[in-house]
């Protein structure tokens, strides 16, 4: 199987506003580094992708991915494909937040072994500002997520006009004496009125 990542993408609609969690990478690899990221990782060897992307967001940020959650596909990423799901939910930093570490060798072929956490900070974005914060390769993310929640917005509305246009048809109907007027509704007569030129009016 080609290597891949997982990660969960955590949002809350408020006010009108979507916002998403973003954490910034840690370790001296990424000391400087003002681009943030989708907590994620690798997939292990046989692990199924969507406990994978839950596995790894809840080591990197310390939060339960429990909720309604939406797939965002996928994306070539460092080589890998990485594999996003949305999760509807929310964080404030009283919450507070851990990460677990990564040991590594730094500086590189020194072989001295080092424990440095994951993320080193998250916070809750407005999708505006998450996009010019995000690094390019994921914000192909951000832009779906934003596309799906304002489909899923657009869609009851549209189920509730056509179910009034439905009701409004069968109304008109009945009250032009149509077989399939709608119930309780009879043909309603009409009287021509003295002013009324010929032609108009009926009974």
């Amino acid at each position: 199987m080609k290597k891949c990542r997982a990660g969960i993408l955590l949002y809350k609609v408020e006010d009108g506003q979507i916002k998403v969690l973003l954490g910034m990478p840690g370790g001296p690899k990424y000391e400087g580094n003002t681009m943030w990221h989708i907590p994620k990782g690798k997939v292990e060897k046989g692990e199924d992708l969507f406990e994978a992307a839950k596995r790894e967001f809840n080591e990197e940020t310390g939060i339960l991915p429990e909720g309604k959650f939406l797939e965002l596909g996928n994306t070539p990423y460092k080589g890998d494909t990485c594999y996003i799901w949305g999760l509807e939910g929310d964080w404030k930093p009283e919450d507070g937040f851990s990460s677990n570490n990564v040991v590594m060798q730094w500086p590189p072929k020194t072989g001295k072994m080092h424990s440095f956490q994951e993320l080193s900070e998250i916070k809750m974005l407005e999708l505006t500002e998450a996009k010019q914060m995000i690094v390019d390769s994921q914000k192909v993310f951000l832009e779906r997520l934003e596309s799906s929640l304002k489909l899923n917005e657009i869609e009851p509305f549209q189920k509730k006009m056509k179910a009034k246009h439905k009701k409004m048809k069968f109304r008109l109907i009945g009250l032009g004496g149509n077989k399939k007027k709608e119930k309780g509704m009879k043909k309603p007569s009409y009287k021509r009125s003295k002013s009324a030129p010929p032609g108009f009016g009926g009974s």
